[in-house]
């Protein structure tokens, strides 16, 4: 069965891959990775594989954690370096009540900086599948903590270049 579960990861893994080319850029990879695994998969606490790279990108549902390993083996794959980051976000229910909960996501690095990226928030509809946000990709510690807070990672950086970037909003 792992034989199974790794063949399977791997080929849609280099079929995601496949859709990008050494003339883009990393933020181009990434923004592929990132949309191709929103595109493909859907929020799901329930199942065998939700917090594998298997759940997110063949079976199509995954928790946090799935969506996060996901997007880091494409990392790996394309040599750019990221790390999985852990510690818990903040749910507003709009009535000023606010629930924290555990919670996974990816730190990249590009050009000596590190950016916070978290694939699962930034899927709107996380019950279905097909459209995609990009509010948490590629954004700073400093815009990132409003509604993150990590545990694991002490990496402090002011830099804010894609905070303002044209995907965002």
């Amino acid at each position: 069965e792992l034989a199974y579960l790794n063949t399977m990861t791997e080929e849609k893994v280099a079929e995601i891959l496949s859709k990008t080319d050494d003339s883009m850029s990393d933020v181009d990879k990434l923004k592929i990775f990132h949309d191709e695994i929103i595109f493909g998969c859907k929020y799901e606490t329930e199942g065998r594989y939700v917090s594998t790279p298997f759940g997110a990108l063949v079976e199509g549902n995954a928790l946090c954690e799935g969506y996060a390993r996901a997007m880091a083996i494409l990392c790996n794959k394309s040599g750019i370096e990221n790390m999985l980051a852990t510690g818990t976000q903040y749910n507003s229910d709009g009535n000023g009540n606010t629930t924290e909960e555990a919670h996974m996501w990816n730190m990249i690095k590009l050009d000596g900086e590190w950016y916070n990226m978290d694939v699962t928030w930034d899927d709107p509809t996380w019950d279905m599948s097909g459209r995609v946000y990009h509010d948490d990709f590629l954004a700073s510690p400093v815009l990132f903590k409003e509604s993150h807070n990590a545990n694991d990672y002490k990496i402090i950086t002011e830099d804010t270049t894609y905070d303002n970037a044209f995907w965002r909003n």
